[in-house]
Formats: structure tokens, C-alpha cells, sequence
């Protein structure tokens, strides 16, 4: 390959990687997190367990009553919008319902309930505990205005680091395969680094850049068949994507609503799925239809069928078309992309390719800095510019996510706003590593006291479970509740692993340091 091929290709992957450094970190990062979705929600919703409703023996009250329940304590509207309900599973513990009301200026339209599926306890108005969906909005839109687009650009310009990577590494793949010059200087030792991470995750990489892809622009592909191949035509579109909008006009007659166990039993034996939730449309109305949601065994098969109280059946009418060929390609993607099959150690070796992913990019950045420093050293303010908004960025994303679990755990539940707090904390610890990134004149101490800052907060939160909810945690553990156990004994494990990491990258520079004082002195003694 001609050498001014290769010298384009470094230059493009240069300029675009730090652009996009920080962006596409926060996405790589929290999506490893959420690859984790389920147990982090679980160990989330922690303080608001009663360990002893959880291993009772008694018969829990049917979800019709639970429904009903909640329906008495405000002034619901079931007429134009459903009523959904998850079932417990692995994501929570609780039955969670989201009711239509009657809006006015003091409502939003819907009324959130956590209720304890054990007794019928109403557990909580809303969801105090939303940090692992946060984490999941910062994977896919970034919480920004239309952010689930920018993210699919983002993803556009990754697909085109991994080539011209592929293209600088090409010549050197094999032969120099995990090379670590660890005795050369600070560009080597990132230069190496940058290249092995990125070799070593590069298919899996390419992977989540062609889901993501797919996943966040598919707005490129949806307006023009709805304008040229549906006319217009949202409901035909839709009904064709496997994804049918049902429109339900009550008859203005009351009407009792089935039992939905029995239901749920068999529609589980006859599809061979498993129910995670329902939607009723016109509740408690003569044509009130009921939607059963989940996944079917097999890889990435949705269930999606819907029961007629008036007829008490599953019609065929109702029914059709809720499997198409898009649905059955979109579903084992999406499924692929969040890691959902061969279970937890599958996940979690997806997580460790996010997380080595995200090593990619600090490496690119440091190395990116140290290449262009006598570049940049003419102007001061640009290099504090890009170390800021490159490393001081990337850096907090991660002091931010453990101070994030810090406010998750000891907020009180009833704290008013206390969702808005974690994620305002969460951006603020963000906002104060990027400012300090501008002023600080090493980048080895400053990425050794971040990981030693963020050690020390998983630390923390460990030691809060440990107090505060270690009876809890043994007690569901022992009952084969192991997910809010394993998300701590994670964080302990995150925590040494940073401290290590830190440590390690101040005793780096202490080497260096001593050992350019030592050829200082070797040539004065030995200089006539």
C-alpha cells in the first residue's frame, strides 16, 4: 500500500477519533453497563424490598385485584389510552403498572405504580430507582434532544475509524500482534495499546457500529417507504413491520375482566414463551382487549397476541401479522446487540469487549496528545482544549457513573426528584473532570486520580450495602435471589481493579522519572 494511502488513513482516523472521543465513549462505557440492565435495576430497587414478602409462602393477590386496586386511587382515563403492566422477572421485583388519567395542568398523564406482587402492597408512586435506565438512555441517545440520531451518526463515523484503522494496521497485524514496548516512552506504550485493544475487539467492534447502525438511523429508511411505498399510510407501514397498532372503541358497557393468570398459563403453554408483560385497551369495557408481551423460546422470537373479553378468544383478526419477516430479522439483532443469549457469561464477556473498546479510545487520545504536544505547545490553550474535552471528558464519564451509584444508593426513596438528582449529580462530576482536564499539566496523574477517585467510590457504595443492606442481600441470595449480591460484590470488584489501575500508572511514572534522573547523573559523572 502506498505510503500516502497510509499517511491519509492516519490522519483521518486521527482528527475523527478525537472529535468523537468523547461521545462514543459515554456510548461504549454505558452500554457495557447495560448489558448488565436487569441485575443493576434489581440492585437498584433494593431498599425497597421486604426480604420477608420475598420468601413468604402465601398466596399472592390476583393482578386483576392489583389492577383494580390502583385504578380506585385515581381518576383514570382507559378510554383512548392502555394500561401497561410488567410482570416481575428479571429486570424488577415488582408488578409495574402505568395507568392513563385524566390530564390537567398539574398531571402528566399517567400515573406510574411499584406494587409488592406478594401482598398488593402499592411499594412506591413512580420509580424512585432509574439509574440503569439512565445508563441505558446515555447507550442510545445520550439524553440529548433527537439524541438517538446523533448517536447513529456517531456510529457512521465509527465504521469509518474502524477502516482506516484496519488500513494503518494492515502491514503490521500479525507480526507485531500484541506488541507492548513497555521500556519506550509514554507515545509507545499508548501506540501499542491503541493497537491491540483495538485488533482485539475490532470484530466485535464492527458488530455493535452495523446494529448500532441500523438500530439509530432508521429514520433514513422509514420516511422514504412510508412517502413512496405506504403513501402516507402509518398504520399500514407499521402493520407490516410486525409492529400493529390496534384501535379499540369502547362500548360505554362495564364488563368483568377475565383472570389473568390462567390466562398467562396458557398462552405460555400454547406459543411455548414466557409473558413479561400485558396492555389492556378500554379496561373494564365490554370490548376491552388484552395484549400478552414476551419472548418465545428460540432465538430472538417476539410474542405478541391479543385475548377479546367479548368473545373470550384469541381471534385470528386480531392476531395477524403480529410475525413478519422484519420483526423476526429485527428482533434476534437487537437481541445479538444487548447480549441476550448464552446468558451471564456471554454478557459478560461482552462487557469486558466494551470496556476494552472504551481502553481503545483513551489510548487513541493520549497517544493523539503526546504525538502533536510540541505541535501544540505554541498554543497552550488548544492543548488544554483537547486534553479537556478528550481525556478530562472520557475520564469523568467514569468517576461520574460511580458517583452516580454513590447518590443512587443513599438518596432516601422518598425524596422528591430524587431521579433528577442522580442524573444532575451524574453531570456535574462530568462537568468538573472536563474543566480540571483543561488545567492540568500531567495526563498520567491525571488518569491515575481518576481511577483512584473512582475506586474509591465503588468502594464506598460497597461498604453502604455491606452495612445498610448485607442482611437482605444474604437473605435473597439464599433464596436464588443472586442478582443485587453479584452487582455488589461487582462493585468491590471494580473498585480494586481501579485502585490497582491507578497505582499502577503513578508507580509508571515513578519509574520513568528515576530512571531519567539516573541517566542525568550517568552523564554528569561521566562528562569531562
Amino acid at each position: 500500500m502506498k505510503a500516502k494511502t497510509i499517511k491519509n488513513a492516519v490522519e483521518a482516523h486521527g482528527w475523527v477519533g478525537v472529535i468523537l472521543s468523547v461521545p462514543l465513549f459515554i456510548v461504549f462505557w454505558a452500554g457495557a453497563l447495560t448489558l448488565f440492565f436487569p441485575e443493576v435495576s434489581l440492585w437498584s430497587n433494593l431498599p425497597l424490598r421486604s426480604v420477608e414478602a420475598s420468601v413468604q409462602d402465601s398466596p399472592p393477590p390476583s393482578l386483576s385485584s392489583l389492577v383494580e386496586a390502583q385504578l380506585r386511587t385515581v381518576d383514570a382515563d382507559t378510554t383512548k389510552k392502555p394500561i401497561f403492566l410488567s410482570l416481575p422477572g428479571a429486570h424488577s421485583p415488582f408488578v409495574e403498572l402505568s395507568v392513563p388519567i385524566v390530564e390537567d395542568l398539574e398531571e402528566e398523564g399517567r400515573a406510574e405504580f411499584l406494587v409488592d406482587p406478594q401482598t398488593g402492597e402499592t411499594i412506591s408512586r413512580g420509580h424512585p430507582f432509574e439509574l440503569a435506565s439512565f445508563l441505558y438512555a446515555l447507550h442510545y441517545n445520550l439524553k440529548l434532544p433527537q439524541g438517538a440520531y446523533i448517536v447513529g451518526l456517531i456510529t457512521l463515523f465509527f465504521l469509518v475509524l474502524l477502516m482506516t484503522g484496519l488500513v494503518i494496521q494492515l502491514k503490521n497485524l500479525l507480526n507485531h500482534f500484541f506488541l507492548y514496548r513497555h521500556d519506550k516512552g509514554q507515545r509507545m506504550r499508548a501506540y501499542d495499546i491503541h493497537t491491540v485493544a483495538g485488533v482485539v475487539t475490532g470484530p466485535f467492534a464492527l458488530m455493535y457500529a452495523l446494529t448500532g447502525l441500523m438500530f439509530n438511523l432508521n429514520v433514513l429508511f422509514y420516511f422514504p417507504a412510508l412517502k413512496v411505498v405506504y403513501e402516507d399510510d402509518q398504520v399500514a407501514l407499521m402493520k407490516d413491520a410486525g409492529f400493529p397498532r390496534l384501535q379499540v372503541e369502547p362500548a360505554g358497557v362495564a364488563a368483568e375482566m377475565p383472570a389473568l393468570e390462567p390466562l398467562i398459563a396458557r398462552v405460555e403453554a400454547v406459543h411455548e414463551a414466557e409473558v413479561s408483560a400485558l396492555s389492556f385497551m378500554a379496561f373494564g369495557d365490554e370490548n376491552a382487549v388484552i395484549r400478552f408481551s414476551g419472548m418465545k423460546d428460540g432465538f430472538g422470537k417476539r410474542l405478541d397476541v391479543r385475548y377479546e373479553v367479548a368473545s373470550q378468544s384469541f381471534p385470528e383478526a386480531l392476531n395477524a401479522g403480529s410475525e413478519t419477516a422484519f420483526s423476526g430479522i429485527v428482533m434476534p439483532l437487537f437481541m445479538a446487540h444487548m447480549g441476550q443469549f448464552g446468558g451471564p457469561g456471554v454478557r459478560f464477556l461482552l462487557f469486558l469487549l466494551a470496556w476494552g473498546v472504551c481502553g481503545l479510545i483513551l489510548a487513541g487520545n493520549v497517544l493523539w496528545l503526546v504525538k502533536r504536544e510540541k505541535q501544540l505547545s505554541s498554543y497552550p490553550w488548544s492543548h488544554g482544549l483537547v486534553r479537556g474535552l478528550t481525556l478530562g471528558a472520557c475520564t469523568g464519564t467514569i468517576v461520574a457513573t460511580a458517583a452516580a451509584f454513590v447518590f443512587e444508593r443513599s438518596l432516601p426513596a422518598s425524596l422528591e426528584g430524587r431521579v433528577w438528582m442522580v442524573q444532575f449529580m451524574f453531570g456535574l462530576v462530568l462537568l468538573a473532570s472536563t474543566l480540571t482536564g483543561f488545567a492540568v499539566t500531567s495526563v498520567r496523574r491525571f488518569l491515575a486520580w481518576s481511577a483512584i477517585s473512582t475506586a474509591g467510590l465503588l468502594a464506598w457504595v460497597f461498604l453502604w450495602d455491606l452495612y445498610v443492606h448485607g442482611r437482605s442481600i444474604v437473605v435473597l441470595w439464599q433464596a436464588g435471589e443472586t442478582a443485587s449480591g453479584a452487582v455488589t460484590l461487582g462493585l468491590l470488584v471494580g473498585a480494586a481493579f481501579f485502585a490497582w489501575l491507578g497505582s499502577r500508572i503513578l508507580a509508571l511514572g515513578a519509574d520513568q522519572a528515576r530512571t531519567k534522573a539516573g541517566f542525568s547523573t550517568g552523564a554528569t559523572q561521566t562528562s569531562p
